[in-house]
């Protein structure tokens, strides 16, 4: 896969040592059919990005532009505009708000459920979203650092 050819040398895939070419290829399987990597990466890519104090390349702005003042825990981002909060996780559920872009705090730190988060709105008030149209700033990110001449991919990471 072309992607290889970006890569640094000791890429960085984990908190857990788990870096290098030959563990991206481990984990990612990029050759084969069902890979999560192309799906992975495009989003990343999709939501924007921006450079870092050290000149790198980071995607997406929901990592690379995070305010440092909130939590990135207990926090998630909105990445749409007119995004639905419904009383409840059903798409027939009433619409009790809308998220433009917004950071709201997670209502239930477990995580998602059945393809909603449920979130807590500026107002207390607690709604639940598609978790496909929110994003927490440690979900897979991936960096870009210039090195001898060339951008090479120096990190494709999840996790804190």
């Amino acid at each position: 896969a072309a992607v290889l050819a970006v890569l640094s040398p000791a890429v960085k895939l984990s908190f857990g040592g788990d870096d290098g070419v030959e563990a991206f290829k481990a984990m990612w399987r990029p050759d084969a059919p069902d890979s999560g990597l192309w799906d992975t990466l495009a989003t990343a890519l999709a939501l924007g990005s921006s450079f870092d104090a050290q000149g790198r390349f980071a995607a997406p702005y929901t990592y690379s532009r995070w305010p440092s003042g909130i939590d990135a825990f207990s926090h998630v981002v909105a990445v749409g505009r007119g995004v639905r909060v419904r009383a409840a996780a059903d798409e027939a559920a009433a619409v009790i708000g809308q998220l433009d872009f917004e950071i709201v705090g997670l209502a239930d730190l477990t995580g998602e459920r059945n393809g909603w988060t449920a979130v807590k709105l500026p107002s207390g008030q607690v709604g639940h979203v598609r978790s496909t149209l929110v994003r927490s700033p440690l979900d897979f990110r991936v960096g870009f650092a210039k090195k001898d001449g060339r951008w090479q991919i120096d990190y494709f990471i999840a996790g804190d």
